[in-house]
């Protein structure tokens, strides 16, 4: 009998144990849609086609824009700027640039950065009014290079900042260029032409330490290394890729973490892909695009144009996790 009541008196003092050692479950967040964002069209004057628009978030700004090509002679760059979420420029005709396959232009929150006949050109904006400040040459020509050679322009992040990669694709020299120094810009060398091939699928990301380039692309997760001019490899010599458990899932960068979604589970990683933390949130419309994603506070926010009573207006979504 002594020998049975020790065994129940063990059994119970290991049930707590066990019932604590269970993980919680995740509690499932509800994702909020606003058909209209503003409360108003961010195109008043139906100017907007069919065109990409592209999405950012500047501190309380959120800038929209979009190019509007007219028969191959000019592309005009339309913007609208919200402040605080409620529209205070719309629409408005900002730049022009030739409709030609030797420009290129990329934009980057309140950056417009522009090839031209001379080289690398950026104009910076004022978000209250749309007014351009400044439009300057940056980056000339090398000797013996031209605007008519094949370019690299892609848009970067980092985790405080945001900018382009220029260079001439037949050199695979290049620079980056960030928003809060384009005087001083990290330049790189790339002999493997690695990153041509991939600047279509791929988002860049230069590391917090600014001595690598993750390039995120759907279903892979590159690593380039600036010092080594290369990308990582396994024994086998055989690119290395990360996050592949994820597969095509949905993958973001802010602030030096990086966020998936799947369509109901978003995981977070750090720069080193370490799982972090996950969030549950109710499915999402499987049409919904993720070309257009910024982060506020703790959400991530969804941008898709959408056409709310035979307006040009934006759809948000909002996926917020933080309390």
């Amino acid at each position: 009998m002594k020998k049975l009541i020790s065994i129940l008196l063990i059994v119970a003092l290991c049930i707590p144990v066990l019932l604590a050692a269970k993980p919680a479950p995740i509690p499932t967040k509800k994702a909020t849609i606003n058909n209209q964002y503003g409360g108003a069209p961010f195109d008043p004057d139906q100017i907007y086609g069919s065109e990409k628009i592209n999405v950012f978030e500047k501190g309380n700004y959120t800038i929209v824009y979009w190019a509007v090509s007219d028969l191959f002679t000019k592309e005009t760059i339309y913007m609208s700027v919200a402040k605080k979420d409620k529209w205070i420029v719309r629409g408005k005709e900002v730049f022009t640039v030739p409709a030609s396959p030797d420009v290129k232009f990329e934009y980057s929150h309140d950056h417009l950065f522009y090839t031209s006949q001379a080289g690398l050109n950026v104009v910076v904006f004022n978000l209250n009014n749309g007014n351009i400040v400044s439009n300057e040459l940056i980056q000339k020509y090398d000797e013996g290079s031209s605007y008519t050679d094949a370019k690299v322009l892609s848009r970067i992040k980092t985790n405080d900042n945001s900018g382009i990669v220029f260079g001439l694709s037949k050199k695979g020299e290049y620079n980056i260029y960030l928003e809060k120094n384009t005087l001083k810009p990290i330049a790189f060398k790339d002999p493997k032409a690695l990153l041509p091939k991939r600047l279509i699928t791929a988002d860049l990301i230069l590391t917090t330490n600014r001595d690598q380039i993750i390039m995120n692309e759907l279903g892979k997760v590159s690593l380039f290394t600036i010092k080594k001019k290369d990308v990582s490899y396994d024994k086998k010599g055989k690119e290395t890729f990360y996050l592949k458990a994820e597969g095509k899932a949905i993958k973001k960068y802010f602030g030096g973490k990086f966020y998936v979604y799947n369509g109901t589970e978003l995981n977070v990683y750090d720069e080193n892909f370490k799982k972090l933390q996950s969030y549950l949130f109710n499915k999402l419309d499987k049409k919904m695009e993720f070309n257009n994603v910024t982060f506020r506070g703790s959400s991530i926010r969804i941008w898709n144009y959408h056409n709310y009573k035979n307006t040009n207006s934006l759809q948000l979504v909002t996926l917020k996790f933080g309390k």
